[in-house]
């Protein structure tokens, strides 16, 4: 027969190690963009020049400025300095013109500096950082026990539900229960009684529950029941071995200190 704080406890396992299958909704917004073409506009100019009027002698009409040149020719090659630069190097995007001064430039080019590659991560170093994060889980002990627990569900196809009630009861209820708040903003006479929801009184609510559920003789009951021991021996194998690594860490801690007053006491010795 377990306590009323073991089922306690029991209710705070039970609802953290239990984790229900939510319904998500999915909702695609569909946009559609129309795009408008500009409207095809026609510009007419037209030049009207008086019959009158005579053209101009070439020397008063203005030249037109000597075209630059451009920036591709402008650019010699970096070798020989005499050519137009027709291609780059594709290291440094120096100019060159010729086979020959591409292979003079390939000689005298600093070699590249080496790319660091990241060091690919060992298994053990992966392993070892798996087992820290399952170290720092609060139920990492009853996460040993996942594949038993799947076998208690397929055995019992409604313990998935009946956990999920058991866990709700230890939840606050929702402001539409009972009817709503009534008219006028008040709450009902029943829930004005009622004291407010607290952890404790949760938990409370979660042990009544549970105390009802393993007393159920059907064979929903069973699995309610076979539940509850798979986690409380989960939860004892964790405080086994909770305990060794700790007499472990313990003894390692104390060969350590003997070993290093063994060193000093000998160093002391040879100092006289």
């Amino acid at each position: 027969m377990m306590s009323l704080t073991q089922e306690g406890d029991m209710g705070t396992v039970l609802a953290q190690a239990h984790i229900g299958d939510v319904p998500q909704l999915f909702a695609e917004i569909l946009s559609s963009q129309s795009s408008l073409a500009p409207d095809n506009v026609s510009y007419a100019s037209s030049v009207t020049i008086p019959d009158s009027a005579s053209p101009e002698p070439l020397s008063t009409m203005a030249t037109p400025p000597p075209s630059e040149p451009k920036a591709a020719a402008a650019r010699l090659c970096g070798v020989c300095e005499k050519e137009p630069g027709k291609y780059k190097c594709p290291r440094c995007t120096m100019p060159y013109c010729s086979v020959a001064c591409n292979r003079t430039h390939k000689e005298n080019h600093p070699p590249d500096e080496p790319k660091i590659k990241p060091e690919p991560e060992s298994p053990g170093r992966l392993r070892c950082e798996n087992s820290d994060e399952e170290d720092k889980h609060p139920l990492r002990g009853v996460l040993k026990y996942q594949a038993d627990m799947q076998r208690l569900f397929h055995k019992y196809p409604g313990l998935d539900e009946e956990l999920d009630r058991l866990q709700r009861t230890t939840l606050p209820p929702s402001p539409t229960a009972n009817g709503g708040g009534g008219g006028g903003g008040l709450l009902p006479f029943k829930m004005r009684q009622q004291p407010m929801w607290s952890r404790d009184i949760g938990l409370r609510r979660g042990v009544e529950a549970l105390r009802k559920a393993r007393c159920n003789p059907s064979e929903l009951g069973d699995g309610v029941r076979e539940f509850c021991d798979l986690i409380l021996f989960a939860l004892a194998n964790e405080a086994r071995e909770t305990d060794a690594t700790e007499l472990v860490r313990q003894d390692v801690a104390a060969e350590e200190a003997k070993t290093v007053e063994r060193l000093l006491r000998e160093e002391t010795e040879k100092d006289r």
